[in-house]
């Protein structure tokens, strides 16, 4: 399943007595908005996976800050539940079949509830339209898809996608540590 990575993650930060850092690229997670981890079929993978890793926390979380973990774990499934329902709307699906899985999922009253400085601050508008109305919202989600297919035909060609990696990814070799 996806996601299962960033769960052990958070388990595993969890469950050690000491953390170390260093100030070094030693893991480089590229995110494409047109990958496999965005897409509607698999989005749910990730509020299973978050879901379950709240749950580890109910179940084995007895030290350390247990209550600031969990709070995370929530950010994360919401976020996760109202980036499902933007990709479902923009397959698209209308307005009451979006209500209806929202329903189905058990995230429309939660996304309805939710205060907007709750989420990350690139979600609070999408939570603030998907609250105001989900007509709207399913709108922005078709207009949103549509932007994304339009980028994934632009980066086919090379000198375009060439130009956004250098812009994204300015690192040399001693930044990676060669």
């Amino acid at each position: 399943r996806l996601n299962e990575d960033e769960a052990f993650k958070m388990k595993a930060m969890y469950a050690a007595e000491r953390i170390r850092t260093m100030e070094k690229f030693l893991y480089i997670y590229c995110v494409t908005p047109g990958s496999v981890r965005y897409r509607e079929t698999h989005i749910y993978d990730f509020v299973e996976a978050w879901t379950r890793t709240y749950e580890w926390l109910e179940r084995y979380g007895a030290g350390g800050n247990l209550e600031q973990a969990k709070a995370f774990v929530r950010q994360k499934i919401v976020s996760r539940q109202l980036l499902y329902a933007k990709l479902y709307a923009g397959a698209g699906h209308d307005a009451g079949g979006l209500e209806r899985e929202m329903e189905r999922i058990g995230a429309l009253e939660t996304l309805r509830a939710l205060p907007a400085g709750y989420m990350i601050p690139a979600q609070r508008a999408e939570l603030a339209l998907f609250q105001e109305s989900l007509e709207k919202f399913t709108r922005y989600a078709v207009r949103e898809r549509r932007k994304i297919r339009a980028g994934r035909l632009l980066l086919k060609v090379r000198w375009i996608r060439r130009m956004r990696d250098r812009r994204k990814f300015p690192m040399k070799a001693a930044d990676i540590g060669m």
